[in-house]
């Protein structure tokens, strides 16, 4: 196994970002996880990304975004994590912000999006988590909050035991055309010091890409590939054509 989990998390501003963020990885860079707030991702295409980032090797967990009034889905997210890694689904906790939570050798990891002004749904997601312990398991939150450090979701973090994680350049905003920083890292105070959160050169969205390393206690557990898909069975999932039906089947197997 390995010693360490790399984590990244971006808020893309729909599909084409996530598109620009699977050509990279398509180039080579591969985090261990890969969070995305705001993927903006209709339902059926989300099980077509599935597939496609099955074959890149991570398997998919999300949470759709609610149709806008423009009959377009916005928000929502999304967690890629490399099919080698102990992973299984552990919560999804959604409505006008969305908060996904998968356990990941060892980890609890979640993602979340806080719309602007939706911090108080935020705090409600956060909460409803927190109802279920996640065990002796330490968790690590990224996310899109639209919240800086010092403010209610980050209080509501902090109520979990676990602290914003500092920046290694600490003035450097999360946008590319901003001074705030509203897209963070949260985990246990521990990690605070030695290890900080950097910023990948590439740009996808209005967002900058957030990296962080952490301690992975627990990699290359068996796993049991079709017990990891949580997905509910819909009508327009279309296989993939470079995916053979066997390997379909499988991935579309739910818990």
């Amino acid at each position: 196994g390995t010693s360490a989990l790399h984590m990244a998390f971006v808020n893309t501003g729909g599909g084409p970002g996530i598109q620009k963020l699977v050509n990279i990885m398509k180039g080579g860079w591969k985090p261990d996880i890969m969070g995305i707030a705001d993927h903006g991702v209709k339902p059926g295409d989300l099980i077509k990304m599935a597939g496609t980032v099955h074959l890149m090797g991570n398997f998919q967990y999300w949470i759709e975004g609610p149709m806008r009034r423009d009959n377009r889905p916005g928000g929502g997210v999304l967690m890629w994590v490399q099919k080698g890694l102990f992973q299984r689904p552990v919560g999804k906790y959604d409505g006008a912000a969305q908060l996904l939570a998968v356990e990941v050798a060892g980890w609890i990891i979640t993602v979340g999006y806080s719309p602007p002004g939706r911090e108080r749904e935020m705090g409600t997601c956060i909460r409803k988590f927190q109802t279920e312990p996640p065990g002796r398991k330490p968790v690590l939150a990224m996310g899109d909050w639209n919240d800086e450090k010092g403010g209610s979701i980050d209080a509501c973090w902090r109520a979990s035991g676990i602290r914003v994680i500092e920046q290694r350049k600490p003035a450097e905003a999360t946008r590319w055309k901003s001074k705030k920083k509203i897209d963070w890292f949260a985990g246990p105070p521990e990690l605070n010091g030695a290890r900080k959160v950097r910023f990948a050169c590439w740009k996808v969205s209005d967002h900058k890409i957030l990296l962080f390393t952490a301690p992975g206690p627990s990699i290359n557990r068996p796993v049991r590939e079709e017990r990891l898909i949580s997905l509910k069975r819909g009508a327009n999932w279309e296989r993939p054509p470079a995916i053979d039906r066997e390997e379909w089947k499988r991935i579309l197997k739910s818990t």
